[in-house]
């Protein structure tokens, strides 16, 4: 069906103001105005929607998403050199899209709001923890303006799935909380890209672009006017490549609390990291080391040992391959010759399954992985992950920079493992364990523990107190010879810790305290009421007196207690660690 040169003006529905699409529609040279209905105000979509040179203004849902435009399950959008201006909904203030995809271009979106996500264009995807590939959907933007939009949670756009924006200009977008510009948070490891594209916002004081969750962000041949004083991007927990882009100001214009890779020395000015994020310079490649793939195909060779000649060196062309480390799922010796496998913060190096493995002079550097406690409570392993039918010795091996967003900086063991005479050193996990998280059988002879850290979790206290932050141990373990050593960072968990027991031994002392002082208050009244002279009633008031004095030292102790578990967790949060209330 197509619409031509049509106005639709002041209608009102409880659901699509306007138009139903249900089939094939192109609606050309139109303009929508004042339209108002529960959800989509002036168009619904599940079929195929194709919009050209057309108006949508003023335009408004009551609660519910989509003020100009919304479009469902399965349908799709496509929409060119229209305008979309002062349209109002609770998502989605113009468009709201949920398992849609929507194609943008030469497209102006002026003046809309929303109450909750997405002032322009609120793209959502609903699907569990293990990410469902076909449910997936896309938002193409292709030069289109974005300008003074207003949101709570992204002033232009709000996203939790696949995305691009090429020759696209945001000025003045505003957005309560997080993401003036953009608020991306993908579910799982999902790409955005913007590229070719401008923007400013001179009175930010929030992130313009926020990224929340494990992603994939590539910013490429972007203007950025860094004006204000807020960060320009908030990366919490993304892996954002950025290259030939230009920041206007010198300013701090990037927040990076993971990984963040650049194509130039002198974009290191404009990132502030935490502790353990990393800051990689990705031109700068080994010219002497093979790459994942090159190791990959040794292993599904037919020998069953394999000798490294070389450093083995992750590409970024190889992180989406390897997200979860290269498999090995055959009986085999690998002798590093103590040659580095590195896997430049892009992925884990190793997932072994059902298979006797032996790993033996091997530097394993700059593991990471990537998913966070969103998909699954201990998942992790920056390094390697043992699954239940693998056996697995790792002899004379280092372990240095990996890190885990879940828990386990370097091992999640969950077959059987021995590991003698290796050193793990400087690795960092989210939560749980700096160093190895063990669910099985692990052995541990004549290693070295330097440095590592995890914030507790209060089901794992005593191996976390015993191994100085390295291990958590739910299986059995054998610790024989080992040396650890802590970091500034476990200090402050141990004092947390104690802190939290303190807390637990005062609760109950303070509440018979409190209950002790409400009942002699009581009694001592009636007495001396009933006995004025009483000397019965005059002890028993000086007893309550002193019971008040008790309660409130305890207060007072849990109040200064309470103060030190508070700075405690913001000095962790500052340096990119979680925090779990130990108890």
């Amino acid at each position: 069906m197509e619409v031509t040169e049509c106005t639709f003006e002041d209608n009102t529905a409880n659901a699509a103001g306007a138009i139903g699409n249900v089939g094939e529609l192109t609606l050309t040279e139109s303009m929508l105005n004042k339209n108002t209905a529960g959800y989509g105000g002036s168009i619904v979509n599940v079929g195929n929607l194709v919009v050209k040179d057309s108006i949508l203004t003023n335009n408004k849902v009551t609660e519910a998403q989509g003020g100009a435009i919304a479009s469902q399950y399965g349908g799709t959008m496509k929409i060119t050199e229209s305008t979309l201006e002062k349209n109002k909904a609770t998502s989605g203030g113009a468009i709201y899209s949920i398992n849609s995809d929507v194609r943008l271009k030469d497209c102006s979106f002026i003046d809309n709001t929303s109450e909750d996500k997405g002032a322009a264009v609120c793209h959502e995807t609903y699907a569990s923890s293990d990410y469902d590939e076909s449910s997936k959907s896309f938002l193409s933007c292709s030069n289109c303006d974005f300008d003074n939009n207003h949101s709570k949670m992204g002033g232009s756009v709000w996203t939790n799935d696949y995305v691009s924006f090429e020759k696209c200009r945001f000025r003045r977008n505003f957005s309560q909380d997080e993401g003036n510009v953009i608020y991306f948070d993908g579910m799982a490891e999902i790409k955005m890209n913007i590229t070719d594209s401008f923007i400013e916002n001179t009175n930010a004081v929030n992130s313009d672009i926020y990224l929340k969750n494990p992603s994939f962000i590539t910013i490429k041949n972007t203007n950025i006017n860094n004006n204000s004083d807020n960060y320009v991007i908030r990366n919490e927990n993304a892996t954002l490549k950025i290259s030939n882009t230009t920041f206007e100001n010198n300013k701090t214009a990037v927040y990076n609390n993971h990984s963040v890779w650049i194509d130039e020395d002198g974009l290191e000015k404009y990132i502030e990291s935490t502790g353990n994020a990393v800051v990689k310079n990705y031109m700068k490649a080994s010219s002497s080391s093979n790459g994942f793939a090159d190791l990959d195909a040794l292993i599904k060779s037919s020998s069953d040992k394999i000798i490294l000649e070389s450093d083995i060196v992750m590409n970024e062309c190889e992180r989406f391959r390897y997200m979860d480390g290269i498999e090995l799922n055959r009986d085999l010796t690998i002798d590093g010759q103590n040659h580095s496998i590195d896997a430049k913060k892009l992925s884990r190096i190793f997932k072994i399954t059902c298979a006797n493995v032996t790993l033996k002079n091997i530097q394993f550097k700059n593991g990471c992985y990537h998913k966070s406690k969103f998909h699954e409570d201990k998942e992790g392993g920056g390094a390697i992950y043992v699954l239940d039918n693998a056996s697995v010795t790792i002899e004379n091996c280092t372990f240095t920079e990996n890190d885990s967003n879940n828990s386990a900086g370097c091992i999640n063991n969950r077959g059987v493992m021995v590991i003698h005479n290796s050193i793990f050193k400087n690795n960092y996990a989210q939560r749980i364990c700096g160093s190895i998280f063990n669910d099985n059988q692990l052995n541990l002879y004549d290693c070295s523990f330097e440095d590592n850290f995890a914030p507790s979790d209060k089901n794992s206290i005593e191996k976390y107190i015993e191994t100085w932050g390295n291990i958590v141990n739910e299986g059995n373990i054998s610790i024989k010879s080992c040396k650890f050593k802590n970091t500034n960072y476990f200090n402050l968990e141990s004092v947390k810790i104690r802190t939290s027991n303190i807390m637990n031994y005062l609760l109950y002392p303070g509440l018979i305290s409190f209950g002790i002082m409400i009942f002699g208050c009581i009694i001592s009244t009636v007495i001396n009421l009933i006995f004025p002279q009483s000397v019965i009633g005059e002890y028993l008031t000086k007893f309550t007196a002193a019971d008040l004095v008790f309660l409130l030292v305890v207060m007072l102790i849990s109040i200064i207690l309470t103060l030190v578990q508070t700075s405690i967790k913001k000095y962790m949060n500052r340096n990119g660690f979680e925090n779990y209330i130990t108890e």
